[in-house]
């Protein structure tokens, strides 16, 4: 968490794209001397991407064990509960990832003006998110004022946690956000290990808000010197600037996860909390290949935005590359998942009710699906059509929310909404090719880093 204090200001201070390398080192993806190109770059982007995967697994991993210990300690129904809460974190975090994260990724951090304007957001979205959290989850009757607390206070945590951690990735220095996810991943379990003996669902979100400070404060320590250099413009921070990029992300990351929570709503109102429950259930088994997906996209969206230099023609090829990579390995991983569902499923849920195939297949499909558009989404907003894209991607919300209404309106059954969504992320990333790159490649248009980020091109 598809998903970060007094310091958090000082790790803001970070430089926009990677230091220029050292004059006896060929840049990136420049032929070496002799007129072959080095592949020191090709191996070290290798070895970000193995570490951006291995990041997202253990990061998930929290999640996954929270989830888990629901289905087995509160069974179906509190599973439903605790999916439907941590759905709303989930878009607060898309919301805030989009604003901040990726606008510190994108724009010019060197800028101390941009920097102090970043950290105003990033704490301004934190208090905002927090107690939106804690005063939904109050009045909905989740849970009772002490509960409320502690999910506002998770929620600050988990928001500021992702933003640091996203700092790192901007660098990347994906080996040290792997180490934050681990820490964050073994606190948690640990809480969960204290409590285990009365497990209810405030120990859950107090096992997630002790996982979450752990890693927020190693994510600070961890934050290269670098990043934290010189003083920024406290009295006139470039908020506007920050804003007018960051505002376009923010909807744009903001639809998956959006979708995903109208999803949610339908379908308990279709369904009840119970059956619900089940089809999360077959979600939660299927992760792993939504984490290949998701590993994958922190990743491209960082190495897109360091390696503008290349062009956009070198980077479509790349895309291309980067989701053929993607759908096969969530296929492979959804094949695993499907053959292995009979043996492992009564692990999952205690021997309760038996996973529905056509779900686990339908949420492997929908990741694999979701694989295809993620890197041309992300081209396309480091290349500027951030506004072109944020409008492909409330197609994609519309199409698979009435592919999902049109199923249950059907009363085909819920373990059919999963292949229902694969719709809409299929049809846009052919929008996005086609509608937006390839022009873009046509044209010869340069990747220039919007240090003014407003209007798309």
């Amino acid at each position: 968490m598809a998903g970060d204090t007094s310091t958090a200001p000082r790790a803001a201070a970070a430089p926009a794209v990677p230091a220029a390398p050292a004059p006896d080192v060929p840049a990136a993806g420049a032929p070496a001397p002799g007129g072959r190109r080095p592949r020191r770059p090709l191996l070290r982007r290798a070895g970000s991407a193995g570490g951006a995967v291995a990041a997202q697994l253990a990061q998930a991993g929290a999640s996954l064990l929270l989830q888990v210990v629901a289905l087995r300690a509160l069974g179906a129904e509190g599973l439903a509960v605790l999916a439907l809460v941590y759905s709303g974190l989930v878009l607060l975090t898309a919301l805030s990832s989009g604003l901040v994260g990726d606008s510190l990724t994108v724009l010019d951090r060197r800028s101390p003006r941009v920097r102090a304007g970043l950290v105003v957001v990033a704490v301004v979205v934190a208090l905002l998110g927090s107690a939106g959290a804690g005063a939904a989850v109050r009045v909905a009757g989740v849970l009772g004022d002490g509960g409320a607390v502690v999910v506002a206070a998770a929620t600050a945590s988990f928001l500021l946690r992702d933003l640091v951690r996203r700092w790192l990735m901007a660098a990347l220095r994906f080996g040290r956000v792997l180490a934050v996810d681990v820490l964050t991943l073994l606190a948690t379990a640990g809480w969960l290990l204290l409590r285990s003996a009365d497990l209810g669902l405030v120990d859950l979100f107090a096992a997630l808000l002790a996982g979450q400070l752990a890693g927020l404060l190693l994510a600070l320590a961890l934050v290269p010197r670098a990043e934290r250099r010189g003083a920024a413009a406290w009295r006139s921070p470039d908020v506007p600037a920050v804003l007018r990029y960051g505002v376009w992300r923010a909807a744009q990351q903001g639809v998956r996860p959006g979708t995903l929570v109208l999803v949610r709503l339908l379908v308990v109102a279709a369904v009840g909390t119970v059956a619900f429950g089940q089809l999360e259930a077959a979600r939660v088994y299927a992760a792993p290949a939504m984490l290949v997906l998701s590993g994958g996209a922190g990743f491209l969206f960082a190495s897109y935005a360091a390696r503008r230099a290349d062009g956009m023609r070198v980077l479509l090829a790349s895309a291309d590359r980067g989701a053929v990579v993607l759908v096969l390995a969530a296929g492979l991983t959804g094949v695993v998942a499907v053959v292995g569902a009979p043996l492992l499923g009564p692990l999952l849920t205690g021997g309760s009710f038996g996973l529905d195939l056509v779900a686990v297949v339908g949420w492997c499909a929908y990741a694999a699906a979701a694989a295809t558009l993620t890197p041309y989404a992300s081209l396309a907003a480091v290349g500027g059509r951030h506004v072109a894209v944020l409008l492909v991607r409330l197609l994609e919300l519309g199409v698979s929310v009435g592919a999902v209404a049109l199923v249950l309106a059907l009363d085909v059954g819920a373990a059919w909404v999963p292949l229902a969504l694969c719709l809409g992320p299929l049809g846009c990333a052919l929008v996005v090719r086609r509608g937006l790159l390839v022009p873009l490649v046509a044209r010869g248009v340069p990747l220039v880093p919007p240090a003014v980020a407003g209007t798309a091109r």
